[in-house]
């Protein structure tokens, strides 16, 4: 009933620094995790899409392994438009770069790696502002590469990401329910420092007197027990930190059983959170992929994803076509000015 990609691993990691989380990826292997710790603002600063992600206060690291990445750096696990825009966006950044070697002077160099620097250094997390940057009339090559930079960014934000988390949000055919975790002889374990037991409902209540209960005093202790048990938790932390409303006959409910952290869905936020927080409402719900759907005022299921990419790549086709257009004009003008 719940499986678990080959290429995730659970890491039990509670009370660590953020340092020695990623010292833990370091020497463990891994690339990148989901959950962990606490996020302070100067932790956050430092934080690279690229080594961990953490996500409210969890005590374990969700992680993908090499193996993993490599198939995710080169395109094997998405769709063909997707890889094909990446690759695409990436040849022409790359031409622009060429250009401004290979054909002007020092001084537009100089100017082109100052602006590349800006860029770099406003990071993935969120597309360059336009309105913080003047360009003088003769400097389109720069512009070029502002506009590929950005529509780059863009595609990271929106599709990468987006892309990739996908790959492990599922919604599942059935919603399972409390008792029928039960039934399938899972252990219902309370967090004692959250006092969910106060949040339960009489059913809940009533599935309490009929099953067998284990008491655990947070959930890393818990993370631990379910290592080597099959189990639920009740607790706050698993409603705020884990999409378990669709679990659950209360959003308290969550499984975990030996070797799966947890279900393949995310909560929504989670996804907002990954996705760089710039993703519109339209493509929350399409999240940019062909197997994610939703329901139309007729209440019949309509493929929005391709839909979704065709209009966000059009948007920034369209600036990054202009730019690499006068690009061209002026590298015409100036060579006839030279004859």
């Amino acid at each position: 009933m719940l499986t678990l990609p080959e290429y995730f691993k659970l890491i039990h990691a509670p009370y660590v620094s953020f340092d020695g989380v990623i010292k833990e990826l370091v020497f463990r292997n891994f690339d990148f995790g989901i959950g962990g710790l606490t996020i302070t603002y100067d932790r956050y600063k430092k934080l690279q899409f690229s080594s961990v992600l953490m996500y409210e206060k969890l005590g374990f690291m969700f992680v993908y392994q090499k193996s993993f990445l490599k198939k995710l750096f080169t395109f094997q696990l998405f769709a063909i438009n997707i890889s094909v825009t990446i690759l695409a966006t990436l040849l022409v950044f790359s031409v622009s770069v060429f250009l401004v070697v290979r054909k002007f002077d020092r001084g537009v160099r100089l100017r082109f790696a100052r602006v590349a620097l800006v860029f770099l250094g406003s990071g993935l997390e969120q597309a360059f502002n336009l309105q913080k940057f003047t360009f003088r009339r003769t400097e389109i090559t720069v512009r070029v590469l502002f506009m590929t930079y950005w529509f780059f960014a863009i595609i990271i934000n929106t599709i990468f990401k987006s892309q990739m988390l996908a790959l492990i949000v599922s919604t599942p055919t059935h919603q399972i329910t409390l008792s029928e975790f039960l039934e399938e002889q899972y252990e219902l374990v309370i967090d004692r420092s959250r006092g969910s037991v106060k949040l339960f409902f009489e059913e809940e209540e009533a599935l309490l007197s009929h099953f067998s209960t284990t008491y655990k005093n947070n959930v890393c202790d818990f993370i631990v027990y379910a290592a080597s048990h099959k189990a639920v938790i009740f607790s706050e932390v698993s409603r705020i930190a884990l999409h378990s409303q669709s679990f659950g006959t209360n959003p308290h409910a969550w499984p975990f059983m030996k070797d799966i952290p947890f279900v393949n869905q995310f909560n929504i936020h989670v996804r907002h959170v990954i996705s760089g927080g710039l993703l519109s409402s339209w493509e929350q719900k399409a999240l940019l992929t062909k197997n994610i759907k939703r329901m139309s005022s007729k209440q019949t299921e309509n493929v929005v994803g391709f839909e979704a990419f065709i209009l966000h790549f059009a948007v920034y086709l369209f600036f990054l076509t202009h730019s690499i257009l006068c690009f061209v004009v002026e590298l015409l003008y100036n060579k006839l000015r030279e004859q």
